[in-house]
């Protein structure tokens, strides 16, 4: 629902002129929910001395609706009311609540008293009270749970329903300055969170630009009228976010290698800066934070204080943003004051944030004194190095040092662990990551994030890294620990798309020796990264790959060489290194923090059709692709491969087609360095890729053609092949390849472990004693992660459940209308998702079912799982539906699977 008008339209099944259900009413964990419980009562606490009443009535009505979802009607019930008592006698939000919550709890009388009431005041669009009551409902939005979607699926619909507000405002021609500067705060908010998240905004309405261009109007909108500043809530926050604006640079430039170039601020200043009279704010930026006791941006002057008063700050939200900004500036030891200033405020679960930013500023501390070290042993100094040139390298380093504040010193992975005496890290240093452990366990034990679960990850990872003196034992533990908690930064994530959490868990189990399950990792960053970014996690799937491949080549080789090979293996680490230090520094606050920083926009058309040009990879349309007499000898050496590297250099050029199709300008970069390292290995991945390229153009393939056919066929062309060989049982495929040992051909191994990467494995045998599945899902395509990711992982990784869905389990070379009917004959349930989205296969699997339910007369056969408050079936009216918007109750789930 992208039109505000929708958003708030009366609900035809829960009456109410703008009724509040909120995605708290769909079971979100109990941590996650008392955690937002808390935040609203820490805003209540926070706005209660504030001018106008727009603010207090929207905290007032979340509550209520989150007292309610938790079981505390009676609570619901008075703070709904207090809204009608001390407010606004008529606010329409807090009728249709008590309206509801009456009829849920059966007391109908009041529940039609205040249904009356809400008819009586009818509706008019252009009257200040329905601008207050939009304006609520985006506040509501804004700080509703929301558990599975990421900050700009959040964000855009407050940003466009304050936006709609403000212009029925202009509208009805309100001369309330007290309810537009409120409308106005909270707008800025919510620009300045779709700002930071734009390189994955789903906004349509709002560009990066744009976002930052509203945000610093309407803040300095409220800077100057005065109207609600002389709250120090409003006041501080209104500075510290100005402040925050005026720290970004909307225009990012890049350099040859992807990395973020420093703008000359003096020469880019943005027009709505120039406009407003902010140019000086925008040269200093900690000048807005210096002027938190002003009231309007005119008298900030006078009221400019120094920085050592500055931590006389009434609010947690203003350090918190201060404390932000200079972490990023790599000022940690200043960051960690104001932090403490924070929670020596409210030391309560509500100021959660400030609690998880503060470790994760003691984690940066940390970081930086051990990338520092490793910067020194990398780059030790030359004999003929002068003093000024020692001086230069020192400050480059201590500047790179800072600018990686979370580029995780994990990247230096191969560093030496033996470090000279006065390089260790002491026993003090280590006191940073023993206060960060403590700080996240307790922040985890308020709210379980999958950042804050990483970072913790991080935490035993560093420790087991740099801690001198460990024996295998306590290494072991914390490797294990690390181990435990990245896994559960991956359950957490649900639907969210964080792929440097991905990389993060693939290049630590990497560095533990797990290639494998590493690739894997790199597999699913590539899956759920955005276009522009790719390449990214490829470079770390491609350096695993290179690196199983040569210890694959190690059991060919004789005692003497294969010492040899495992000294050159190690040169492969070096591999990219700059393009993943610099990845790392683009990670920094999409890992380490709510608010994800800006990449690199995708590179344009012309871009593309230039660098393809000048690929060393890929050659110019119409020009024939020839082979050297180098690669010649490189395919030769096929015959001479064991197994297992025959079967991974199929995987390495499957994922380098993929990865070079999406991205040539960085994946050339990023070859390049691998072709210097491993010049062998790298020169016959590239042989068999021309190849392969040949091989699908011209049918008369070349001898090199048919000695690689095996390794380099295309995933449709496995696809075809693989489904005959079930539907003919021995085709002329399945002859060639054939061995004494009956295992599988190359390209059905490598088909199916592909698909095994995307898809859950299938579990032997059903719990039931019945039927073959335990449940059939039918689910539409948008929901296909979901079901992937946090419905199969749950019912068949944790509980043991056999499921069955098309994608997975249907049986190649079978009529395909007639494999729905086998499935739901032979499953002791039907699990159906409900959602807006449903295509005409998915309404046939439906009807199939239904089918199935009525004609064999089986009770309790469809569970439908609600994914959208909208999406009840008017076939499935009848039926209890469990909600799933956020997170399932899979108590209940499972009761209903066990129901006979």
């Amino acid at each position: 629902m992208d039109d505000p008008k929708l958003i708030t339209k009366i609900n035809g099944n829960n009456p109410g002129f703008f009724h509040l259900a909120l995605n708290a009413s769909q079971n979100p964990p109990a941590l996650k929910f008392r955690n937002r419980l808390e935040v609203v009562k820490k805003l209540k606490k926070d706005f209660k001395n504030c001018p106008g009443n727009f603010t207090n009535c929207a905290i007032l009505n979340l509550l209520g609706t989150l007292y309610f979802y938790n079981g505390e009607a009676g609570e619901a019930i008075s703070h709904f009311k207090k809204i009608i008592k001390d407010f606004d006698a008529h606010n329409r939000n807090a009728l249709a609540n008590l309206m509801f919550v009456y009829q849920r709890i059966h007391m109908t009388k009041k529940s039609e008293e205040f249904k009356r009431k809400l008819s009586e005041l009818g509706s008019n669009e252009e009257n200040e009270d329905t601008v207050k009551y939009t304006a609520e409902q985006a506040f509501a939005m804004f700080f509703d749970v929301h558990l599975e979607k990421s900050s700009d699926e959040r964000n855009s619909p407050p940003f466009k329903l304050l936006k709609y507000s403000l212009e029925l405002m202009g509208k009805s021609k309100s001369s309330n300055e007290f309810l537009k500067d409120e409308i106005r705060y909270w707008f800025a908010e919510v620009c300045y969170k779709l700002y930071i998240a734009s390189s994955r905004s789903t906004c349509k309405e709002a560009t990066k630009d744009q976002c930052y261009k509203l945000g610093v109007e309407n803040m300095y909108g409220v800077l100057q009228n005065g109207k609600i500043t002389n709250c120090a809530e409003f006041r501080e926050g209104a500075w510290a976010y100005l402040g925050m604006f005026m720290h970004k640079t909307p225009y990012t430039s890049w350099d040859e290698r992807g990395r973020r170039v420093p703008v000359d601020r003096k020469q880019d200043v943005p027009e709505i800066v120039k406009e407003k009279g902010l140019v000086e704010f925008y040269l200093q930026w900690y000048l807005c934070f210096r002027c938190f006791k002003s009231e309007k941006i005119l008298d900030c002057e006078k009221h400019c204080e120094q920085e050592e008063n500055m931590l006389d700050f009434q609010g947690t939200e203003i350090c918190i943003r201060l404390a932000t900004i200079l972490n990023e500036e790599g000022d940690c030891d200043k960051a960690l004051k104001y932090l403490d200033k924070a929670w020596v405020i409210d030391n309560t679960e509500g100021n959660w944030f400030a609690l998880t930013t503060k470790a994760r500023c003691l984690l940066t501390r940390f970081r930086n004194k051990a990338r520092k070290i490793d910067l020194q042993k990398e780059s030790p100094k030359n004999e003929n190095q002068t003093p000024q040139m020692s001086a230069t390298l020192e400050k480059s380093h201590s500047a790179d040092a800072e600018k990686s504040v979370d580029s995780s010193v994990h990247d230096a992975g191969h560093v030496e662990r033996n470090l000279l005496p006065q390089e260790v890290l002491q026993d003090g240093d280590f006191e940073d990551l023993h206060q960060a452990e403590k700080d996240y366990e307790l922040a985890i034990g308020m709210n379980p994030t999958p950042v804050d679960l990483s970072n913790l990850a991080n935490v035993f990872e560093l420790r087991a890294k740099y801690k001198a003196g460990l024996n295998e034992d306590e290494k072991e533990d914390l490797e294990t620990q690390a181990s435990d908690y990245y896994n559960q930064a991956v359950e957490h994530l649900g639907k969210e798309k964080r792929p440097e959490i991905h990389r993060r868990y693939g290049r630590f189990l990497r560095d533990i020796g797990e290639e494998r399950q590493a690739m894997e990792c790199f597999k699913r960053a590539m899956e759920v990264d955005t276009m522009n970014k790719e390449s990214l996690s490829f470079q770390q799937l491609f350096q695993t790959l290179i690196l199983m491949y040569k210890k694959e080549g190690e059991t060919d080789l004789p005692v003497e060489a294969a010492a040899k090979k495992e000294s050159e293996s190690q040169d492969v680490s070096a591999v990219g290194k700059d393009e993943e230090q610099d990845e790392r520094s683009k990670e920094l606050e999409d890992i380490d923090g709510d608010e994800p920083s800006l990449v690199e926009p995708s590179s344009t058309a012309n871009d593309l059709e230039e660098d393809t040009q000048k690929s060393s990879v890929f050659m110019p349309e119409g020009q024939e692709e020839v082979l050297t007499e180098d690669e010649t000898k490189y395919l030769k050496k096929l015959a001479s491969a064991n197994s297992n590297r025959k079967t991974m250099l199929h995987e390495i050029t499957y994922w380098l087609q993929r990865a070079l199709g999406k991205n040539y300008s960085k994946m050339d970069k990023i070859l390049s360095g691998f072709q210097k390292e491993s010049p062998l290995e790298f020169g016959m991945i590239m042989s068999f890729f021309k190849v392969a390229k040949s091989d699908h153009k011209d049918e008369n393939e070349s001898s090199n053609c048919n000695a690689v056919r095996d390794l380099l066929s295309s995933e449709s062309v496995e696809h075809k092949k693989f489904k005959s060989a079930y539907e003919l049982g021995l085709s002329e495929f399945s002859k060639d390849t054939r061995v004494e040992n009956s295992k599988p051909c190359p390209r059905c191994q490598n088909y199916l472990r592909r698909q095994d990467s995307m898809l859950p494995p299938c579990l032997m045998s059903a719990r039931n004693l019945t039927y073959k599945f335990d449940f059939f899902i039918i689910f539409a395509p948008k929901e296909k992660e979901w079901v992937f990711y946090s419905l199969l992982k749950r019912l068949e990784g944790s509980y043991g459940y056999k499921g069955a869905f098309d994608e997975r389990d249907f049986r190649p070379g079978r009529i395909y209308l007639e494999e729905p009917h086998y499935f739901l004959e032979n499953s002791f349930k039907a699990l159906v998702v409900l959602s807006e989205d449903f295509d005409a296969k998915t309404k046939y699997h439906l009807d199939l079912a239904q089918d199935e339910q009525m004609k064999k007369n089986r009770e309790h056969f469809i569970i439908p799982i609600l994914r959208s408050s909208s999406s009840v079936f008017p076939q499935l009216n009848p039926l209890i539906c469990l909600n799933a918007v956020d997170d399932i109750n899979w108590e209940k789930l499972i009761q209903a699977l066990e129901m006979r």
